[in-house]
């Protein structure tokens, strides 16, 4: 980050940086040399975000025969891994704050669809990705 960017205050906290980092890709600003300073640039932050996931899928569920993922309690009762995973999507409007009022079936089913719908983009074709949930909104 600039420090430009760091003294006025914008992209202060993880989750502003990686928003901005959706957006850049989603523009069309992200290029496969950029691929270095982008997979830095998240580490980076991954690192300021306490509980943050794995970059490797969780080792909280597991991925079955016909390419369908299920998650344990033990990673969708932790809303701010939640929150991570919808990050990953790119298009998932939605604030901490908001996904820990979700009901654990909410967050199950939030952090399922946003991993397998990363993980299919990543050129997986035999991952399964579930229908999105209604309850989360598009990114404007």
């Amino acid at each position: 980050m600039s420090e430009a960017m760091q003294s006025t205050g914008i992209l202060k906290t993880p989750a502003d940086r990686l928003r901005n980092y959706a957006a850049f890709i989603r523009a069309g600003s992200f290029s496969p040399d950029d691929a270095g300073w982008f997979s830095e640039a998240l580490a980076k932050v991954a690192e300021e975000i306490e509980g943050a996931p794995p970059a490797s899928l969780p080792d909280e569920g597991e991925w079955s025969e016909d390419g369908k993922l299920t998650l344990t309690a033990a990673y969708y009762d932790q809303p701010n891994r939640v929150y991570l995973s919808l990050l990953l999507t790119g298009d998932a409007d939605a604030t901490e704050a908001e996904v820990a009022a979700w009901t654990p079936e909410q967050r199950k089913a939030a952090a399922e669809w946003a991993i397998s719908a990363h993980t299919s983009a990543s050129d997986n074709d035999d991952v399964v990705v579930p229908p999105r949930p209604a309850f989360i909104r598009r990114t404007p």
